[in-house]
């Protein structure tokens, strides 16, 4: 499904992202366009500072799912063609979050952040297309492309450790 910026209720939308209640609630919510639905998950997700802190992973995923694939770049509207490499930076406790990026070095800005939650690891990892979500470009306030987010649901067994010193290009990732 392909999001715009500016889907039919999109002010409806933006006044469900006032608590994650209120969101929850706008998504599951029938009566408004999927589209503006789906828009309302992912600018909502992205807002949110620590997601996975806030609704529990299956729930999240749940939440996602109900649309299929969820884009707001057409450049990638049927979602990945192959196996991706995406990179993401999370305590242990998260390393199968739902946020990666395919850039490793936007991943590695993320190491110290929130250091009261302890250490964070990179982590990366070869990504099926069925395991997709949404992949969202993220902007600035000002319009500026920023990251791009892929929400992925990624098996435990999928997940590697790597080395903070390693060169991207000579890091090892076991499947």
């Amino acid at each position: 499904m392909l999001i715009t910026a500016h889907p039919p209720f999109a002010l409806a939308a933006h006044r469900a992202m006032s608590s994650l209640t209120e969101l929850v609630r706008f998504v599951e919510d029938d009566s408004f366009p999927a589209v503006t639905r789906a828009y309302a998950l992912c600018v909502g997700y992205g807002w949110a500072s620590t997601p996975m802190r806030s609704l529990d992973r299956e729930r999240w995923v749940k939440l996602f799912s109900q649309f299929g694939f969820i884009t707001n770049r057409p450049d990638v509207v049927g979602g990945p063609q192959g196996t991706v490499r995406l990179y993401r930076a999370a305590t242990t406790e998260f390393k199968r979050g739902l946020s990666w990026s395919d850039s490793r070095e936007y991943a590695e800005r993320y190491l110290a952040r929130r250091p009261e939650a302890g250490p964070h690891q990179l982590y990366a990892c070869l990504v099926e297309p069925d395991w997709v979500l949404a992949v969202v470009q993220r902007t600035r306030r000002d319009g500026r492309a920023r990251a791009v987010e892929w929400i992925v649901d990624v098996p435990a067994r999928a997940c590697v450790d790597i080395a903070v010193d390693v060169p991207a290009s000579k890091a090892i990732l076991e499947r």
